[in-house]
């Protein structure tokens, strides 16, 4: 599959915490790039401090007419955003693959 225009993957490993996101603090979507994928494949843990920023990137994306989607949840990292109820709050997909697929061009 071919990539979708604007739409921006971001992809972590290991611990998804405040340490990890040091870089990606200020980082937010675009008008360009309103469509974001998370792929959380290679995530084993998820502190609160990821958690409110994918709240907040989540938001500025539907400000945006954009999406927010959350791909390939490690079973740890399910369980948290269950106990959170965010499951409920993000698309969640298996694959990057099928995150694409529900971004209308």
């Amino acid at each position: 599959m071919s990539p979708i225009p604007k739409t921006e993957i971001l992809a972590f490993e290991g611990r998804f915490d405040i340490h990890s996101l040091m870089h990606f603090r200020s980082w937010q979507p675009s008008a360009t790039m309103p469509h974001i994928i998370l792929d959380l494949s290679r995530v084993n843990f998820v502190d609160s401090a990821a958690l409110s920023w994918m709240v907040r990137l989540s938001k500025q994306a539907s400000m945006l007419n954009g999406s927010f989607q959350i791909c390939g949840l490690q079973q740890p990292v399910h369980i948290i955003l269950e106990l959170t109820r965010l499951d409920r709050v993000f698309v969640v997909t298996t694959t990057i693959d099928e995150a694409l697929a529900k971004i209308a061009p």
